[in-house]
């Protein structure tokens, strides 16, 4: 079964008994799920939700040394890939901006050393990497993207069912501790939402690993 914006917004209605509030929880709809999409562990560390993950690409032409970011990007979740000869790839190996500028100084310009790029950093919503490409290349890059506004209830929402229950805690929450100044009971289901969300984020984690390994702080 799929979500849906007004579905989920019938349901705050009478959970708590705020009918009058059906264009605020259309206002605060989009918020919520943005949130969602940049959610981070009590380490502060991403959380890679499944529902968002996406295998983008870059593409790279000779003497280039960097690629813009997709436009909706969030965070990598894997390694890029250097793709060539039709049927060859290598994963790229990522190293600080400070190390890369060390190691291939002046890459902007330096075309002598140009060859496959094998080293990469994020920086400045920019993919740079190094040597500078010597020809061109697609670069296959794993990210988590933004998810479309959900301005209404034709926008499909990524997530699947059971992340119906963190998206309403996320609106309570809003609700109480934002409209109504209630920052206990705005504070409760924030926590209550994010917990859960860190715990579905736990159990895809779990299911997408070849080999299960018990953590005990995870998230």
């Amino acid at each position: 079964m799929s979500l849906t914006r007004d579905a989920i917004i019938t349901e705050l209605e009478t959970e708590t008994k705020r009918t009058d509030k059906t264009t605020y929880f259309q206002d605060i709809f989009p918020d919520v799920i943005e949130e969602m999409c940049s959610a981070h562990t009590q380490d502060g560390e991403p959380i890679p939700l499944n529902g968002l993950k996406t295998d983008g690409t870059l593409t790279i032409s000779d003497e280039d040394y960097y690629s813009d970011l997709p436009s909706d990007f969030i965070f990598q979740y894997g390694e890029p890939e250097l793709l060539y000869d039709t049927d060859k790839g290598w994963l790229m190996i990522k190293k600080s901006l400070e190390w890369m500028n060390l190691n291939f100084p002046n890459r902007a310009n330096n075309t002598s050393s140009k060859a496959k790029p094998q080293y990469y950093c994020l920086e400045k919503n920019r993919f740079d990497f190094a040597p500078m490409s010597d020809d061109d290349y697609t670069i296959t890059l794993p990210y988590t993207k933004r998810h479309a506004t959900v301005s209404s209830n034709s926008v499909t929402i990524l997530f699947r069912d059971d992340f119906k229950p963190v998206i309403k805690d996320l609106c309570k929450a809003k609700l109480f501790g934002d409209l109504f100044q209630d920052n206990e009971r705005g504070n409760f289901y924030y926590a209550r939402g994010l917990n859960k969300l860190r715990s579905l984020a736990i159990t895809d984690k779990r299911n997408a690993e070849s080999v299960l390994v018990t953590s005990v702080n995870d998230f």
